[in-house]
């Protein structure tokens, strides 16, 4: 699709349009081969105030699971855990952005919106470490998925120091065919540039390689230190939306975060879908209610809601 887009631009010479046409083609490149979580639960651990903001809706509208962009994510090594096959072609498209839009604010953070859910066998809705480590230290709520819905994904996990490269052969022959499917794409790009006319080659250039950056993005945040491999993570995630769908969320504090919104959770939470609350919320059983009504009120009638039954210290 995106060769396709690529040889349109340059053969109808609508070089002008390049960025928008580059960047609409790869928005849905994600990006290792897409999985079903059959055996596996999967739940989004959040705050008791972020569950109230996903349901606090304007004129009926149903909510919606949000993706927030990744600029704010405390993990500082987030995007940067990075395959050995990979680094060659990430270098590449950094001298292309160099060459070609020097001075660029395409910092990857600022471009990747995801929305993350831990996985388990059984009870992975009311797991003390989940509570501890997203749950709001038991504050919080849980919502267990009843479907794996497009755009996501199971973090793989990686060494990026080769003296430590603990890949077994089927991880390695996975981020090798990731490798060569950007080698071509990359190789694609320039010959894209270089076929391009003097005018136009550097806006040409410019587009290709923030594409490319963005292609790249996507792999990079689904990859993750080997440290982190218990936690068995998959993402729903997003790289450089159209800005259109950008939207705004300001806590009391003044902090603005922006995200992009995932799917509406009556199509998200089917069948086997729970909302938990955690095991420190005050009220519970009050607190259970009001979230039922609002959960009926929205139409999600196969969605239970329960209280964490874990004792939490």
């Amino acid at each position: 699709m995106v060769a396709d887009v690529f040889r349109a631009v340059t053969n109808t010479g609508l070089y002008r349009a390049a960025d928008e046409r580059f960047s609409g083609a790869v928005r849905g490149m994600v990006m290792y081969s897409r999985e079903a979580a059959t055996e596996m639960g999967l739940a989004h651990y959040t705050s008791w105030e972020n569950l109230l903001g996903i349901f606090r809706t304007q004129d009926g509208e149903c909510p919606v699971l949000r993706m927030y962009n990744y600029e704010m994510v405390n993990d500082p090594e987030e995007g940067k855990v990075m395959p050995l096959e990979w680094k060659e072609l990430n270098t590449r498209i950094d001298d292309l952005l160099e060459k070609y839009d020097p001075g660029s604010d395409e910092g990857r953070a600022g471009n990747t919106y995801a929305c993350s859910f831990s996985t388990k066998e059984q009870g992975v809705e009311d797991d003390l470490t989940f509570w501890r480590l997203y749950g709001d230290n038991g504050n919080g709520a849980s919502l267990k998925l009843g479907t794996v819905q497009e755009r996501m994904y199971r973090i793989r996990y990686r060494d990026e120091d080769k003296d430590r490269d603990q890949r077994c052969k089927e991880e390695v022959a996975e981020d090798k065919q990731v490798a060569e499917q950007l080698e071509k794409l990359i190789d694609l790009g320039a010959s894209m540039v270089d076929e391009t006319p003097e005018e136009y080659r550097k806006e040409m250039g410019k587009s290709v390689a923030k594409a490319l950056r963005q292609v790249l993005d996507g792999y990079l945040y689904l990859v993750k230190s080997r440290a982190y491999e218990q936690e068995k993570e998959w993402r729903m995630i997003q790289v450089r939306p159209d800005r259109v769908n950008v939207k705004y969320d300001v806590s009391d504090s003044g902090v603005v975060r922006r995200y992009v919104e995932g799917g509406k959770l009556r199509d998200l939470f089917k069948s086997e879908s729970v909302i938990t609350l955690g095991p420190r919320v005050r009220n519970s059983g009050a607190a259970r209610d009001y979230i039922e009504s609002l959960a009926r009120t929205h139409r999600m009638q196969y969605t239970k809601v329960r209280v964490s039954t874990q004792k939490y210290r």
